[in-house]
């Protein structure tokens, strides 16, 4: 069972890794390089910090854009993973869903950004 764990969590952490540097790469990009970042990771997760002083039109637009950012992530690799994202404000304990992959389209300019960034 080793073997096949390690198999599942080498994949899995390329994924993760792959996710991150393009996650990076999009809020240095944009306008939001001043106002947004990514604080760490846990086991498959990312967490983003964003100012509470965001519209929330910009906030749902800029995770949705980071959950399309981490599917494509592992379609490099042929897998789907979908994405979801919860909200918190003050405590883990409170966490809410936000945001499903599938509520999710392209905004922004992400499209272009991401053709820009894969050289297509």
């Amino acid at each position: 069972y080793r073997g096949v764990n390690y198999v599942v969590q080498g994949s899995e952490g390329e994924l993760v890794k792959e996710a991150m540097c393009d996650c990076e790469d999009y809020l240095h990009d944009t306008l939001l390089n001043h106002c947004g970042s990514m604080l760490f990771q846990v086991h498959d997760e990312l967490i983003f910090e964003l100012p509470t002083s965001l519209p929330e039109r910009i906030v749902r637009k800029v995770v949705g854009n980071l959950s399309i950012l981490m599917e494509r992530a592992a379609l490099k690799y042929g897998i789907v993973a979908p994405t979801d994202a919860d909200k918190v404000v003050l405590r883990w304990s409170e966490s809410v869903k936000y945001l499903s992959s599938t509520d999710v389209e392209w905004s922004g300019g992400i499209g272009e950004w991401v053709n820009k960034r894969m050289g297509e």
